[in-house]
C-alpha cells in the first residue's frame, strides 16, 4: 500500500525536490522545456519582482513512498484582495506524476 505525505516547503531540501520533479516527469519528453530554477526564484523574490512584494506564498510538496510526486505554490496577493474586498488565492507551478491521490492531496493542502 502506498504512503502519501503533504508538506509545506520550509528548507533547501524541499526546494531541491520542488525543482527536481519536472525532470522526473518530462525525462523522456523531447518537446517539453523545463523552466529554469533561477527564473522561478526571481518570480517569487520580492526584491526582483514588484508583484511578489504584495504576495505571500507557500510551496507545497506531496511525497509518495518518500519520493516526490507533486508540487505547487499557493499564492495570496494581499494588496489585490484588499482592493477587491475579496479573498482570492492562486496556485502556480502545479506539476504531478500521474497519480490522482497525489494531486488530490496537493490541492487539498494548498
Amino acid at each position: 500500500m502506498s504512503s502519501y505525505q503533504a508538506i509545506k516547503i520550509n528548507h533547501k531540501k524541499h526546494w531541491d525536490d520542488f525543482f527536481y520533479l519536472p525532470k522526473i516527469i518530462y525525462d523522456n519528453d523531447t518537446i517539453q522545456t523545463i523552466e529554469l530554477r533561477l527564473q522561478i526564484e526571481e518570480e517569487l523574490n520580492p526584491n526582483k519582482n514588484p508583484i511578489a512584494k504584495e504576495c505571500v506564498h507557500q510551496g507545497i510538496l506531496v511525497y509518495k513512498n518518500n519520493e516526490i510526486a507533486a508540487r505547487a505554490i499557493a499564492i495570496i496577493n494581499q494588496d489585490l484582495n484588499r482592493k477587491m474586498g475579496k479573498a482570492i488565492g492562486l496556485l502556480g507551478y502545479i506539476e504531478f506524476i500521474e497519480d490522482s491521490i497525489a494531486l488530490k492531496l496537493l490541492l487539498e493542502t494548498c
